[in-house]
């Protein structure tokens, strides 16, 4: 049976990425709003692009916290994300460095929770083998 050597992470962004459902980057400085630093992609300039989608941080320790973008803007390749202000979904001060993932662009794709259970039941099928049946 083949093997999968591609950490989790990895098989999420390259999924997401796929679908056109992926930004990722790293924490610049935690504050009210929190700094990344984002690759330089042109829809960022929109206002909108990520209102509305899902940012989920990756601590160094590997735990996670997700929440709502309400509003972001971008200046010299940093992007100023507010998570949670309207959406009721606040997220405590991230350490700069970590990992921020964000899905659900523009209202379509999956969340962070989503693809990852799609990988975990992709893994359960190529496990159970030929005989595995519905």
């Amino acid at each position: 049976m083949p093997t999968l050597s591609l950490a989790r992470q990895a098989m999420r962004r390259r999924i997401a990425d796929k679908r056109g459902d992926l930004v990722f980057g790293t924490v610049n400085a935690g504050a009210s709003n929190v700094q990344f630093t984002l690759p330089a992609i042109d829809q960022l300039a929109n206002a909108t692009y990520l209102q509305g989608s899902e940012g989920t941080v990756i601590a160094a320790a590997g735990t996670t916290q997700t929440g709502r973008v309400s509003s972001h803007t971008v200046a010299s390749g940093i992007a100023t994300i507010v998570v949670g202000a309207s959406t009721g979904n606040v997220w405590s001060i991230p350490a700069s460095g970590d990992v921020a993932e964000f899905h659900r662009i523009g209202g379509r794709g999956f969340t962070f929770q989503q693809y990852n259970n799609a990988i975990n039941d992709g893994q359960i099928i190529a496990l159970a083998g030929p005989t595995w049946t519905a």
